[in-house]
């Protein structure tokens, strides 16, 4: 399609996140992505007729994508030649970009349900992006996203403090996006209480940083958001966070954690190697420790357990020799309710450290 290589090079420019999506199989369309360049575009994930058993009849196949990432639907583009992805993808509440395909019509205007956008050279929209989709304040590029906007960009990343903004035109700024301030020099964050998402790596080795105070309303931290920020010392949750990945790996100077009582559940590899961690103070309210949630934490020594976690998930506490006592807020009995899991004795140190019991 004509003028879709100069698209896909700007949206990467833009650190988009790019989907690829068809129902041919994927050693025919792999090797076609290699030899046009544009394997590089799409960072490794692909989507063929595996993912949707009725392909893309009746939507499915978009939500089988989104269901493996942190973004809303309102945040989603989906482009497509074929009439009926069209509609179905209409259908099902995603904002489309129709794509002119001779081969499927000679008539420009054959789409049923109307897309956002129409072309025949899909180059045009970067056009509307520049014009009508991004736009600029104080060193910040913003894009509309999920009625509101994400942060994209940021061009003094040599600030000692950053000030996420509130709102951007109006709307909340809600978003930032993968990689948005990687290598920061900050010391220290303000972070706006509109803020609901925070993109993989987007404070990676932001190495001067030294305390984490994450917003009330936050929903999700996405992979290695704040690894090798080796100067933080304390991490705060001033709410509770749904998605929690790989999020807080490598602070190696973290000897705090605060949590929130709203905090029900931690994600897989949610505290990953954080070997300055002494003591560890979970809050009434957490029910699930989720795998490897805490794996690698090599001098803990102590843990604080509310009477809430009904579960313990597979090597939670992997890898945490210096483990010796764990306060329980509830009883003997009130442990055995708790399911602790222990595939190939992953979660022995913590099974086999000192109990102490407070509840009668």
């Amino acid at each position: 399609k004509d003028g879709f290589k100069e698209l896909l090079e700007y949206l990467s420019s833009l650190n988009i996140y790019m989907y690829f999506v068809t129902m041919t199989e994927k050693d025919i369309f792999e090797p076609c992505l290699k030899r046009l360049g544009l394997k590089y575009y799409f960072g490794g994930e692909w989507t063929d007729n595996k993912d949707a058993e009725n392909g893309k009849t009746d939507g499915e196949v978009y939500d089988s994508i989104l269901e493996r990432t942190t973004f809303e639907l309102g945040s989603v583009l989906v482009f497509e030649n074929s009439p009926n992805s069209v509609k179905n993808a209409i259908e099902n509440g995603y904002q489309t970009i129709g794509v002119f395909d001779a081969n499927l019509s000679t008539n420009p205007t054959y789409f049923d349900e109307k897309p956002m956008f129409f072309y025949k050279d899909i180059s045009g929209f970067i056009n509307v992006l520049e014009e009508d989709y991004l736009s600029y304040r104080n060193g910040f590029t913003f894009v509309p996203y999920y009625k509101g906007y994400q942060i994209l960009s940021y061009d003094y990343l040599d600030k000692k403090t950053l000030v996420i903004p509130r709102t951007h035109k109006g709307k909340n700024v809600n978003s930032i996006a993968k990689d948005c301030f990687t290598n920061g020099e900050f010391k220290h964050i303000d972070f706006s209480p509109n803020l609901k998402e925070i993109g993989s790596c987007s404070f990676d080795n932001c190495k001067e940083l030294e305390e984490i105070i994450l917003p009330p309303n936050l929903r999700s931290v996405g992979l290695y958001a704040f690894s090798c920020c080796t100067k933080v010392r304390s991490l705060t949750f001033t709410g509770g966070v749904k998605t929690i990945f790989s999020s807080f790996e490598g602070l190696d100077s973290l000897t705090e954690i605060n949590f929130h009582p709203k905090q029900k559940h931690f994600g897989f590899r949610a505290f990953w190697l954080l070997k300055g961690l002494k003591e560890l103070h979970l809050v009434e309210g957490l029910e699930t420790i989720d795998m490897q949630s805490f794996n690698g934490c090599t001098n803990l020594e102590v843990v604080y357990l509310p009477k809430s976690v009904k579960s313990i998930r597979d090597d939670a506490f992997y890898r945490c020799p210096s483990l010796k006592k764990v306060v329980y807020a509830g009883s003997k009995q009130d442990r055995e309710k708790i399911t602790i899991y222990n595939e190939e004795h992953g979660n022995d140190d913590l099974l086999n450290a000192e109990w102490e019991y407070l509840g009668k």
